[in-house]
């Protein structure tokens, strides 16, 4: 049982998500609550700024007084002593002197540091009439840039200007929000540490008991038990553990009994089974020894049947149609001779002529299968052999455009058999390699001693390019009376022929073949080893 321990950073990673919204929401606090301090500092400071202005405009009472220069000055001047805060503070007319726009009548205050210009704000009040006010933030000079139109008795007489620094908000406001900052710091850190606090006591130790448990199970203690007794699902999760430790025990208890009691059952099953086998394998194998010999015998017996009712026959075909056959074949011997005969008459003679010396090569045939040979043990020379069959063949592999080679080991030994039925056998081979081939190809033979046998051998291969054989035709080509030629082309009795004289000679006959390949014949040869029964 493989159990995946719980990570050694739960808690720290708990921690680290309570500590992440805890923190935003921190931050987000923080921020609404800072710009909420800004704002309302700000709407406060911009109050006051108006309040103050307006204050100039409640001086002034007449136009008389508005364009006195003393008094604009006088009046001005006692604003910017009572209110430090305030830069300068300018004042533009806008009567009949002012078709072109607003003219700079009186300023009183650091005008060194108001522009040379007319600031924007007091075009916008004198065509819009209304109080305008800017924050302007630059880096060590805050400013509130205030613009109002001044009226006298209803009427529009000039628009005051000022210009009020606002530093003092940033320090007070900073302040502000750095002991709000800290408090929320703290309280932060105690919301966290409260939360971790509760996690291990009741989530890691419990989590933490559950892994110890689960480790002692995998090591085999199968009696461990979880010391967690609470009332949650962590509680519920230890119980059922625990419940499920025992069951296993109990299971584990069981199933030691159960395997005894089968082994000992199993033990006395198989020495039941290794005495039945036994004596079953015993009888199996007299039992194949049987069926072999009765298949062998129940083989020979239906051969010995066909072969003498075969016998009958072919002896009655031989009587009953060898002798016209012959008479017929020496009347067109005699008309092929005659000099006279036209050439059409001379072409039908010799067709019949062939037809009727196949006739006599398919009983001879048939006589020769039927009879079992004769054989003469002797020392027969392979290389001899097959010069003699390929030179009773040349004429037929010339005619045909068959090229051949033979190949023979320098120390190839002597077969021991009968040199006239050897070439009978090889000729059926040679003779079906050549009708394998109507277009020609290559004929290959070769000799040579076999190395790995026990016995001693001769093996001798016949190899042809021609047609081939399918595989389900190449395991019946030795049956008698089968045959891959056309109809008229053969008997099907060559190769059956061929396959019991080689056996007659206790040698073995095999074959291979590719369709459109060509065709492997391997015969083994027992070697010769002076005089013995064949």
């Amino acid at each position: 049982m493989t159990v995946l321990p719980f990570p050694k950073k739960l808690q720290g990673k708990a921690s680290l998500i309570i500590l992440l919204i805890v923190g935003g929401a921190m931050l987000a606090t923080e921020w609404l609550h800072q710009s909420y301090v800004a704002e309302l500092a700000k709407d406060a400071i911009h109050s006051k700024s108006l309040v103050l202005l307006q204050q100039i405009e409640a001086r002034f009472k007449s136009e008389k007084q508005f364009d006195t220069p003393s008094l604009r000055e006088k009046y001005l001047g006692d604003l910017i002593e009572r209110n430090p805060d305030l830069l300068f503070i300018q004042l533009y007319g806008t009567g009949e002197k002012a078709e072109r726009g607003p003219v700079l009548l009186t300023q009183v205050g650091k005008t060194e540091l108001a522009k040379q210009d007319i600031p924007a704000m007091v075009l916008i009040s004198m065509y819009t009439r209304e109080t305008k006010g800017v924050f302007q933030s630059q880096a060590g000079d805050d400013r509130l840039l205030l613009s109002t139109p001044l009226t006298i008795k209803g009427q529009m007489v000039g628009i005051l200007y000022a210009e009020y620094w606002t530093g003092h908000l940033n320090t007070i406001t900073r302040f502000f929000l750095n002991s709000s900052l800290i408090t929320r710091v703290m309280m932060g850190i105690g919301i966290v540490a409260a939360l971790n606090l509760f996690l291990y006591l009741h989530v890691i130790r419990p989590l933490n008991r559950l892994k110890g448990g689960i480790a002692e199970l995998e090591k085999g203690h199968w009696g461990t038990a979880i010391p967690i007794h609470k009332a949650d699902e962590l509680g519920e999760l230890a119980r059922a553990f625990n419940a499920m430790a025992a069951n296993i025990q109990q299971m584990i208890k069981e199933n030691e009994t159960l395997n005894q009691d089968l082994m000992q059952a199993r033990d006395a099953l198989q020495g039941k089974v290794a005495e039945a086998t036994a004596e079953l394998r015993q009888r199996n194998e007299e039992l194949a020894g049987v069926n072999e010999r009765l298949s062998v015998a129940q083989r020979d017996i239906l051969r010995q049947q066909r072969l003498a009712v075969l016998g009958q026959l072919v002896a009655t075909i031989a009587h009953k149609i060898g002798t016209p056959l012959t008479a017929i074949s020496g009347h067109l011997q005699l008309l092929q001779e005659d000099p006279q005969l036209p050439a059409e008459v001379l072409g039908r003679v010799r067709t019949m002529l062939k037809q009727t010396d196949r006739l006599n090569h398919s009983i001879r045939d048939l006589l020769t299968f039927t009879r079992t040979p004769t054989l003469t043990c002797e020392p027969v020379s392979l290389p001899h052999l097959l010069e003699q069959c390929i030179l009773l063949f040349r004429p037929l592999l010339q005619d045909h455009g068959i090229q051949w080679t033979m190949t023979f080991s320098p120390d190839i030994q002597l077969v021991q058999g009968d040199a006239f039925h050897l070439q009978e056998a090889i000729n059926n081979i040679i003779d079906n390699a050549i009708d394998a081939m109507p277009h020609g190809g290559m004929l290959t033979i070769q000799a040579s001693n076999e190395a790995e046998s026990v016995s001693q051998e001769v093996c001798l291969t016949i190899q042809d390019t021609g047609i081939g054989i399918s595989g389900e035709k190449t395991e019946r080509i030795f049956e008698p009376f089968f045959t891959t030629k056309s109809v008229g082309s053969g008997t099907g009795l060559g190769l059956a022929i061929t396959t019991e004289i080689i056996q007659l000679h206790k040698g073995s006959i095999s074959v291979t073949s590719t369709k459109g390949q060509g065709t492997t014949f391997l015969l083994r040869l027992p070697a010769w080893k002076g005089l013995s029964d064949v």
